[in-house]
């Protein structure tokens, strides 16, 4: 009959076994990765179930889910259909099942609720960079309460830094959606799609034109709204010399008309905003988009 202390070492042993069995499987199940704020995640090793902290950043599951983008999500901002109505559109009349997916907000960050975000049970929340219209890096008690309800959070950016963090960005989806190489494919096409425009830059060799950006003309009757950041930064890659720069606080904002006037850059530069519908109620604007007529 084998003793007690026999007994004893052989539960030990099986229950030292268990554990580590336990906790290698646990390691197998998840992987780690570094988003865009520098965040060390641990996320799922196969995600089925995503949240967005924009809509807008559809497009880029699509390179990845292209048959069915909305597969394998399960919430998302709803900025989509109010900021891009005629965009989204175009997204409905191929994927109509996209207005059956839960919104956690509006537009702006403020309205994200972390309740329907939380009750809807994603592995992972894809948030943007710097926030916008979902949850920043900034919002500690959001990322708090979606991490203890076992969410793992992951930042990328496509808007702030875009040449910089683009192929940043899609290299991490690449990781956290199980698909490096259709990343890999993406960014490589991306580079070389950019190569040609800096390759051709460098060639010419211009003179930096002075130019004056006006942002989302015609939103408004004043004058003049611009942006350093955002679109300024390609204005910057392309080696113009925007007049708001050193002028405007943060990424965007607005000059004097006399400033101008007296500065008179070489280059205008409009973008466009809203709908056709938009465009009937407010003629002043210039509307660019899915919908948008030569007119």
């Amino acid at each position: 009959m084998p003793s007690p202390f026999r007994c004893l070492r052989w539960m030990l042993t099986s229950a030292l076994i268990s554990l580590c069995t336990l906790f290698a499987a646990h390691a197998q199940s998840t992987l780690t990765v570094t988003d865009l704020a520098g965040r060390t995640v641990r996320i799922p090793a196969k995600v089925e179930r995503i949240l967005l902290g924009e809509g807008r950043l559809l497009p880029a599951l699509a390179v990845f889910d292209k048959d069915n983008p909305l597969r394998r999500l399960v919430g998302m901002m709803g900025e989509f259909e109010k900021l891009d109505e005629a965009g989204y559109a175009q997204w409905k009349r191929r994927f109509p099942q996209i207005d059956q997916v839960p919104r956690v907000g509006r537009t702006s960050s403020g309205s994200f609720s972390d309740e329907q975000a939380i009750a809807l049970r994603p592995q992972v929340a894809i948030l943007g960079l710097a926030g916008g219209h979902g949850p920043s890096e900034r919002d500690r008690e959001t990322l708090a309460r979606l991490e203890a309800a076992g969410i793992a959070v992951v930042f990328i950016d496509l808007r702030h830094e875009p040449l910089a963090n683009t192929p940043r960005s899609m290299l991490l989806l690449g990781e956290v959606l199980g698909n490096k190489r259709e990343a890999e494919a993406f960014v490589q096409f991306w580079r070389t799609q950019l190569a040609v425009v800096t390759d051709r830059l460098a060639q010419a060799r211009p003179t930096a034109p002075t130019v004056f950006l006006e942002n989302r003309v015609g939103l408004s009757e004043g004058c003049c709204d611009t942006m350093v950041g955002l679109v300024g930064k390609l204005l910057d890659a392309a080696g113009a010399h925007n007049v708001a720069r050193g002028l405007v606080p943060g990424e965007f904002g607005t000059l004097n008309p006399e400033f101008l006037i007296a500065r008179q850059p070489r280059v205008y530069i409009g973008t466009g905003i809203g709908t056709l519908a938009a465009a009937r109620q407010t003629p002043l604007r210039v509307v660019l988009g899915a919908d948008a007529t030569p007119e």
